[in-house]
């Protein structure tokens, strides 16, 4: 099995019933052959450079999955065959995501610096 991230834009006019019918579609083509979905990151909304498909923005979604090689052209397939997806690309990816690290982690320290402080003489 390798590691994958999918990236796509949703037609803005999506309601939320809709975007959560389409990455259940997306679960379930991505677990059909044992792949697992890890990470889901609904970014928002974002204006495109230019128009895609007569759209000005999209409501962009990146997931990171793991799938066997022979199954990404059906996720592939999947994507583009949605009305609601202006826009999509699947990288491979060498290694599993990262985990979000919390605010002072991700820093290299333990716990969170005090700015107010005053410095040493």
């Amino acid at each position: 099995m390798a590691w994958y991230q999918a990236t796509f834009a949703l037609k803005t006019e999506l309601n939320e019933e809709e975007k959560t019918t389409l990455l259940d579609g997306f679960k379930k083509i991505v677990s059909h052959d044992k792949g697992e979905v890890v990470d889901i990151s609904q970014m928002g909304v974002r204006k495109f450079a230019y128009e895609v498909e007569k759209e000005k923005e999209g409501f962009f979604i990146t997931v990171n999955f793991q799938i066997n090689s022979s199954e990404v052209n059906r996720v592939r397939e999947f994507l583009k065959a949605r009305e609601g997806i202006v826009r999509s690309m699947i990288i491979r990816r060498k290694a599993p995501p990262e985990k979000k690290k919390e605010e002072g982690e991700k820093n290299g320290q333990s716990e969170p610096r005090d700015l107010n402080r005053k410095p040493h003489s």
